[in-house]
């Protein structure tokens, strides 16, 4: 057999074996066709994977506005977000699900981010008095495309809670890494959020504490941070920070600087 391991991320230590002869199926010793046929239905539940992240899109984008409001001029955006709507009601910014899903991809991990369907609606800009010929938000909407487009997007349908999807991807993951067993992999949910509402319902569901304990450790909050930074296009960008005390991120902050050339 030949061995093959995950070299390149920080979250693997083990290797799996493969067959000879161009297969790259994992060797499975059942004693009959009919077991080997089910393993490789779970095979799923066999090959390990990186952490997933689930980025709670609303709270992130919403809170890249928060920090981003007063920062940006016309010179720098090309949209009203991250600016008042004029109504005393925060836009949200869909650069900073973009910048968050970066650091976690170039981090190794894999990414899903859940947002209501209705954000990739292209909307007017705030004072367009032409409501039949308005200018689009058209840069807010292509980022997310973009990001639909590299399939690290989840629409939550209209009325639907999109946080609850959001848990539910995070949680079904993170069951299918305990059940591969070995290091790596598992499920987290990116967000500011509590979700307090979430884990009342379980409650009053007879589920008792097991998504309060779950997000104890699964949950990775973050901020941003304005450091004068820049993205490919030399627009002005905020800095991305996950919680530097969770345990994935301790992590990956130790292999980007085992990566990083040394001074002199």
């Amino acid at each position: 057999p030949i061995t093959i391991g995950h070299q390149h991320s920080p979250f693997f230590h083990h290797h799996i074996e493969y067959s000879q002869g161009g297969s790259h199926e994992p060797i499975i010793n059942n004693s009959t066709r009919s077991d080997q046929a089910e393993a490789r239905m779970e095979l799923d539940d066999i090959i390990p994977k990186e952490p997933l992240i689930v980025i709670d899109g609303a709270n992130v984008a919403y809170a890249y506005a928060d920090v981003n409001t007063g920062l940006c001029t016309a010179s720098t955006t090309l949209t009203v977000a991250g600016r008042n709507n004029g109504k005393g009601k925060l836009e949200p910014d869909a650069r900073g699900i973009n910048v968050a899903a970066q650091y976690f991809l170039n981090a190794g991990c894999r990414v899903q981010v859940v947002i209501p369907t209705g954000w990739l609606r292209a909307k007017p800009r705030i004072g367009d008095t032409n409501r039949n010929d308005a200018l689009m938000e058209t840069p807010q909407v292509e980022t997310l495309r973009e990001l639909k487009e590299r399939n690290l997007l989840c629409t939550a349908p209209p009325g639907d809670d999109d946080d609850a999807y959001a848990l539910a991807i995070a949680r079904r993951e993170d069951s299918r890494a305990r059940r591969r067993g070995g290091g790596g992999g598992g499920g987290f949910v990116l967000s500011n959020d509590f979700f307090r509402d979430a884990i009342s319902r379980d409650v009053a569901n007879g589920e008792g504490i097991g998504l309060r304990k779950w997000l104890e450790s699964q949950r990775i909050s973050y901020s941003f941070l304005n450091m004068n930074s820049a993205n490919a296009l030399g627009d002005h960008e905020l800095d991305f920070m996950p919680n530097p005390r969770h345990l994935l991120v301790m992590r990956t902050e130790k292999e980007h600087r085992s990566n990083e050339i040394p001074p002199g």
